[in-house]
């Protein structure tokens, strides 16, 4: 699928699209399992993810406080192991599991992310929008694509979540850019494609690992070379 025109601005997702967890949540998640005496495989813990994901929509805009977001953790750690039928586990994991997070992970950009951003911001004025909390520029700092966007929004700092219409409007608004050709790029069908899409957005789906299929109704990609190919041919 191709372009539909050459784009004004570029818009990006982070988590997952631009930036990843080292090590994976599934990683983290498998280790607190084992230390739990649970063996699981990586593929079904990936796919639990996929249906707490589903299930459980973290809210930045209203879960501010420390204590309000554990309890989120806490509500979506119970679906994760509802979801892996370890049910009788999740009194145990839940905390093993917050306190890995905390102490043990980070968020990184690849090569690859960072070529296509350093090529595209050349190109493009780039921003990202983001359902994330006001941590979201220290995350970019500390990936190093900072310095690629124009300006970064969360859905704290917005007070609203994708796929709301009201999270692009104001968005939007903040930017200037309602009279531009806009491209959302992001990893998730419903928050960006169909988000977007509603608000004038033309989306692209970014799929690594082959979540979707081939017949989706957007253009969707699994590298960045791909939409830096539709790019230029769009130019």
């Amino acid at each position: 699928m191709r372009l539909e025109q050459r784009p004004d601005v570029l818009v990006f997702d982070c988590g997952d699209t631009l930036v990843e967890l080292v090590p994976s949540r599934e990683v983290i998640c498998q280790e607190v399992l084992q230390a739990a005496g649970a063996a699981v495989d990586l593929a079904l813990i990936r796919r639990a993810y996929d249906i707490a994901d589903a299930l459980m929509k973290q809210r930045s805009s209203t879960e501010r406080t420390r204590d309000a977001k554990a309890r989120f953790l806490t509500d979506y750690n119970s679906a994760l192991c509802d979801a892996l039928g370890l049910r009788s586990l999740a009194a145990v994991v839940d905390p093993a599991m917050q306190a890995a997070f905390r102490s043990g992970p980070h968020w990184t950009a690849d090569p690859s992310t960072q070529a296509f951003l350093a090529w595209a911001s050349e190109r493009f004025p780039c921003y990202v929008l983001a359902n994330w909390d006001s941590r979201l520029p220290a995350v970019l700092d500390y990936a190093g694509i900072r310095p690629f966007f124009t300006g970064a929004y969360c859905s704290e700092e917005l007070g609203v979540e994708k796929p709301a219409p009201e999270c692009f409007a104001r968005f939007l608004e903040a930017t200037g850019l309602a009279d531009k050709r806009r491209l959302y790029i992001g990893n998730e069908y419903l928050a960006d494609v169909a988000g977007s899409r509603a608000a004038g957005f033309e989306p692209v789906l970014i799929d690594r690992y082959g979540r979707y299929p081939s017949a989706t109704d957007c253009l969707r990609i699994t590298d960045w070379a791909q939409l830096r190919q539709r790019l230029d041919v769009a130019a």
